[in-house]
């Protein structure tokens, strides 16, 4: 069999008689061409599910970045950013979209949509989280990074949906705070808010000036309470009381710093690391697994150096309360090094983790690379057809492969269906489009 690693600066063939099915690819431009046409993933390689990607545009001609979905209204929210002079004053503002979604295809429904004019969010640039979606006994709110009354540097904004509209608040004391995560427990009387400070004005093409973090709860005079310096990017837990987030703390093989993943309890001020075993972690996420009773599980991207690789780990408490490794998780492609931005989802009672690897292993350089979007099982005691490693995203130009970021999931036709959600940004310089795709999971699986 011809097996190519078209992936290296200088592509290089050789003839292996492999008992592994061929993976075809459009080569890139420096690379040669002698393999078929269009790119699929078709076949099989290792332990690739054989599975064809099936994808349509979630919104047909709206450039549609970082969305978050609230799964119990089956709604979507997605900034708009706004458009700045040269010298960083608005041209023309920024707004928010909230939708419905078609519970049948996953697509979105213009029906009912609404357009937040004066929700005057920054630029993506700015602060990159957009819009998040929060949950307490108040119902469903929305918040997000917004400008100031100077128009010149971020503050927190929310959105809440009264009398059939949404109506934006500022948050009280609230300059120089940017969103990263709320709280979504709904039976706390007020969602918590994780935040970050910045410092800076905001200018056309360039980021403010990341500081520590902080949180509060939000009410009508709310404490901020600040977080040490070594409190990096994180998420709520679904108890709404602790955060998942990165650490940075000497390694102990070296001295040098690393980012491992630490839980800080707010009823406690406490901060406890999950680990001390040297291995650099990232990218944080916390569910309710139902492999677990419901407890929770907590997943992560964690270097390891043996393979050159960038792995996905999932950890559960063990009876004395201390995290483990629950199932280990390997890129999907030997060329696909850097598994990045996993989030779990639950179908039909089963977890499951959509992932997007990146070309290479440089985690550094993952924002420019082209890249796949694919689903994993999580239970390691699955077994045959049950244990899920399938790609679901689907090039769209067979001249190469597309750079792809944030994948969602979304389960729709009433349980029956999931769906995975991803930013394509093409490959001839092509208008970044929101893609919907099959995941192939059914009610047997």
């Amino acid at each position: 069999m011809l097996i190519c690693n078209l992936f290296k600066k200088r592509a290089s063939c050789s003839i292996l008689f492999l008992c592994l099915a061929m993976i075809s690819y459009k080569a890139f431009p420096h690379q040669n061409t002698l393999l078929r046409v269009p790119y699929n993933y078709s076949s099989s390689i290792g332990n690739i599910d054989h599975f064809t990607p099936q994808c349509q545009e979630a919104l047909p001609g709206w450039d549609i970045r970082d969305p978050e979905f609230n799964q119990e209204e089956m709604l979507v929210v997605w900034r708009v950013c706004p458009k700045l002079n040269q010298d960083g004053t608005i041209r023309k503002d920024g707004k928010i979209y909230i939708t419905s979604i078609d519970t049948e295809t996953g697509n979105f429904s213009l029906i009912g949509k609404f357009k937040i004019n004066d929700a005057n969010p920054v630029p993506q640039k700015s602060v990159i989280n957009g819009p998040e979606w929060a949950n307490s006994q108040r119902g469903w709110e929305i918040f997000y990074s917004c400008y100031s009354a100077d128009e010149k540097t971020v503050r927190l904004c929310k959105l809440d949906h009264y009398q059939n509209a949404w109506r934006v608040s500022a948050l009280p004391l609230s300059r120089g705070k940017g969103i990263r995560n709320p709280s979504k427990n709904a039976l706390d009387p007020d969602p918590s808010l994780y935040y970050q400070h910045y410092k800076g004005q905001i200018t056309i093409g360039e980021s403010l000036r990341k500081l520590h973090f902080g949180w509060r709860e939000d009410t009508k005079k709310p404490i901020d309470v600040k977080l040490s310096p070594d409190i990096g990017q994180g998420k709520w837990m679904p108890d709404g009381r602790r955060i998942v987030h990165i650490k940075t703390i000497p390694s102990p093989q070296d001295g040098q710093t690393i980012k491992q993943l630490a839980i800080y309890d707010r009823l406690t001020n406490s901060d406890d690391l999950m680990f001390t075993d040297g291995r650099e972690r990232r990218d944080p996420f916390a569910w309710n697994a139902p492999e677990l009773n419901g407890q929770p599980a907590i997943l992560s991207i964690v270097q390891n150096h043996r393979t050159d690789t960038w792995d996905v780990e999932v950890y559960r408490q063990n009876e004395r309360g201390e995290w483990i490794i629950w199932s280990p998780i390997p890129p999907i492609h030997q060329d696909f090094r850097v598994n990045f931005s996993p989030e779990a989802f639950v179908f039909q009672e089963k977890s499951y983790i959509s992932i997007v690897s990146y070309l290479g292993g440089d985690l550094e350089g993952w924002r420019n690379q082209p890249s796949i979007v694919w689903i994993s099982s999580v239970d390691p005691n699955l077994e045959g057809v049950q244990k899920v490693r399938r790609i679901v995203s689907q090039e769209q130009d067979p001249s190469g492969i597309s750079r792809k970021t944030d994948p969602e999931s979304l389960i729709i036709q009433e349980g029956n269906a999931a769906r995975i959600y991803y930013v394509d940004f093409g490959v001839n310089g092509e208008k970044p489009k929101l893609m919907n795709c099959d995941t192939g999971l059914t009610p047997s699986d």
